[in-house]
């Protein structure tokens, strides 16, 4: 970090420079977005303060103050302009009325807000924690209700794979290039956030849409593919395109698994979201392994860190029932406590001291708990 500090601090100066746009007469700060996504090749946004851009500088702002604390350098400039970005994104880009950030403000003109969005101005604004998780979660009935829903067509009936589908990347027309094609990464992200946001369901019917399309249903088999056979006008083209690849793995280990390490803070977060009729999952990683078990009641999460110093671990599991029985790890007692501001689905959070191996027993007992996500859910 000490050695990366100076290219950090002329990259966020460089964003300042070219990027920043002071709006209103408290002159907050929206960041414009050039050649920043993929959907660039034929976006721009002529001055305008977008939203995922903006959440872009948010991110690296508040990350950059955290690191810049660490090697005793000034955080506070990079923790003002954060700040400063997320009070510009509520006050000229959250739409109260609609629960959700518009794509961007114009700086030209009569600075219009224009509300109908990308899914990179969902996913990218989830993956920067610029939304509250109640905002969080209206974003995700944005997506719901006017993003086309694509159901996937694979000759196996829907009661033996599930529904599963996928999404182009906007409503907007006409149909051009990189606007509103039908991309595996684009759908991988946004089931990401749809796992970030507490809409494990959904994500999961999603995730497995892109799955299937590109890597069963798709011309080369096992491919991680760019465009889909579902893009109205390019079909599966350019298959050798890696944008998938970062996506599916992040929406993998993160969303499926979540598994979410924070090295700075030496702490391993893990909200798993499996689907609720899954009794057993496991993953092997090379900086972790993870294993989840479902007998009647009783769950088992092991986990075996592999990082250069273990981290203490925060496991955050969905309720199975209305109350906990007993909790353990490594075969002693744990405490346990609700997670606080859970939107949908009520979870637990269980806390382990730092080890390379932790086995985590949950008995849980009552009855099944009321799920506030069943009316939206997928």
């Amino acid at each position: 970090a000490r050695e990366m500090w100076p290219v950090i601090e002329r990259h966020l100066a460089w964003e300042h420079r070219l990027f920043r746009r002071e709006f209103g007469p408290d002159s907050l700060p929206l960041y414009e977005a050039y050649a920043a996504i993929w959907a660039s090749d034929d976006l721009n946004y002529d001055g305008a303060g977008t939203a995922h851009a903006s959440a872009y500088n948010y991110f690296e702002n508040k990350m950059a103050a955290r690191v810049a604390k660490i090697l005793g350098k000034d955080p506070e400039p990079y923790a003002r302009e954060a700040d400063l970005i997320s009070q510009a994104m509520q006050k000229y880009l959250w739409l109260t009325n609609d629960g959700w950030f518009a794509e961007c403000k114009d700086y030209l003109g009569r600075q219009l807000v224009h509300p109908s969005a990308g899914l990179w101005t969902f996913y990218h604004t989830l993956d920067a924690e610029v939304p509250t998780p109640f905002e969080a979660w209206e974003m995700t009935r944005f997506v719901d209700t006017q993003i086309a829903h694509i159901p996937i067509q694979t000759g196996v009936p829907p009661a033996v794979i599930g529904h599963c589908f996928t999404l182009p990347e906007t409503s907007w027309m006409p149909y051009l290039w990189s606007i509103n094609n039908v991309v595996m990464a684009e759908a991988a992200h946004t089931s990401l956030g749809y796992w970030q946001a507490g809409r494990p369901a959904t994500a999961f019917s999603l995730f497995k849409g892109c799955l299937l399309t590109s890597m069963f249903l798709g011309l080369c088999p096992g491919n991680v593919g760019c465009l889909t056979t579902y893009d109205a006008a390019r079909g599966e083209a350019q298959r050798d395109f890696a944008d998938g690849c970062g996506t599916t793995a992040r929406a993998l280990v993160e969303g499926l698994f979540g598994v979410r390490p924070d090295a700075l803070a030496g702490e391993l977060t893990i909200a798993p979201g499996f689907p609720a009729a899954w009794a057993d999952a496991s993953i092997r990683h090379p900086d972790f392994d993870f294993a989840f078990r479902r007998n009647g009641t009783t769950e088992t999460f092991s986990v075996e860190q592999k990082f250069a110093r273990p981290m203490a671990l925060r496991l955050q599991i969905p309720a199975l029932r209305e109350d906990v029985a007993s909790v353990t790890v490594n075969g002693r007692p744990a405490e346990w406590h609700m997670v606080k501001e859970c939107v949908g689905h009520p979870r637990v959070e269980i806390n382990s001291p730092a080890a390379a191996h932790q086995k985590v027993v949950v008995v849980w007992r009552g009855h099944e708990p009321g799920n506030l996500t069943a009316q939206n859910e997928v």
